[in-house]
């Protein structure tokens, strides 16, 4: 009869610290997850932030590209961009129709990966005398 009684003791024995030893090791797991998906969530997040800071770092230097380039034109005075604006002042006086048809022409031209959004002519004496935006 005792050893009956040492044999189930033993048996529970052995399904608690089972138990016991599962719950732990579920216990590390989970933690284990969790630490690798922050580790994961990091990445994902230094990945996406690096890939935005050179979308921007290769931006502003097409823009420089293209501002060098444009003002070397006979008949513009400055160019520059504000926000996804694209100002053109020209050396010349100009009129609104023409200026207007110069603007379309460049937001037309101007692929929508260059930020551009609208482009604003403006004389030399700073009056703006034609505008575009992007029709979306």
């Amino acid at each position: 009869m005792a050893t009956i009684f040492i044999t189930l003791g033993l048996i529970i024995t052995y399904f608690v610290i089972s138990a016991i030893k599962e719950g732990q090791a579920n216990e590390t797991i989970q933690r284990e997850r969790q630490v690798n998906n922050r580790k994961l969530a990091n990445l994902h997040f230094e990945n996406i932030l690096d890939q935005e800071l050179t979308r921007q770092k290769n931006l502003n230097e097409s823009r420089k590209v293209f501002i060098r380039q444009l003002e070397n034109e006979e008949n513009i005075h400055k160019v520059s961009f504000e926000e996804n604006t694209l100002i053109i002042v020209t050396e010349y006086e100009i009129g609104m129709f023409e200026a207007n048809e110069y603007a379309n022409m460049w937001i037309n031209t101007l692929i929508p990966s260059t930020g551009v959004d609208e482009v604003k002519v403006y004389n030399r004496d700073g009056f703006i005398c034609g505008s575009a935006e992007r029709s979306i």
